[in-house]
């Protein structure tokens, strides 16, 4: 048995937060930020290992670009609560990740044997954009595969993925457990700063 225990995550506690990172780091948008926000989350939450969610991120939290926060008062670390209203976007978007992670035990093996031999990349051409596949996990999952792409570039991506009858789980800003349609075919245009994430049923 060779466990896999590593954390994934997109910030902490320590140094900026995500959003405050994004407002110093880029001269995005609001709008743009969240969708990057978004997308790195879903980067988390479909990693092997353990997902790590700072606390507040959800909510689009800030710590008012103060990065080492720990010897701050209230003022700079205290999270906004009406966030979980301004921002209900981004929450639901977050509660859908957890959910479709949950729902779907490929994307948490446990096995970093397991994951060499079930996940595979996905060339795409494009350095923006990261895509792969979890295969054979009849027994384990209720998809036969799960695929992910990861497109951080400003414009959609056309990727080939193998030929099948897939459930879309998240793409272009959205995502539910659920489903938000179906989608058949042997390549998928991924929408521009977003992911797309695909069971195959």
């Amino acid at each position: 048995n060779n466990p896999l225990q590593h954390v994934s995550y997109a910030s902490c506690h320590d140094d900026h937060c995500l959003r405050d990172r994004l407002e110093e780091a880029t001269k995005a948008s609001e709008k743009e930020r969240l969708a990057m926000v978004k997308l790195a989350q879903t980067a988390v939450y479909t990693s092997q290992g353990i997902p790590f969610i700072f606390n507040g991120e959800e909510l689009y939290r800030h710590k008012h670009g103060v990065k080492n926060s720990y010897n701050q008062p209230d003022s700079i670390n205290a999270i906004d609560w009406t966030y979980k209203t301004k921002y209900k976007d981004l929450v639901d978007y977050y509660a859908a990740l957890a959910d479709i992670r949950r729902s779907h035990p490929g994307f948490c093996l446990g096995d970093a044997d397991l994951v060499r031999e079930k996940l595979s990349f996905i060339e795409t051409g494009d350095p923006c954009v990261v895509a792969f596949r979890i295969s054979g996990l009849q027994g384990v999952d209720t998809a036969k595969s799960l695929v992910v792409l990861l497109n951080g570039s400003k414009k959609p991506v056309k990727i080939d993925i193998p030929q099948g009858d897939y459930t879309v789980l998240a793409k272009a800003g959205k995502a539910d457990a659920e489903g938000l349609g179906a989608y058949s075919g042997a390549y998928i245009t991924a929408p521009a700063t977003s992911a797309t994430i695909l069971a195959e049923m």
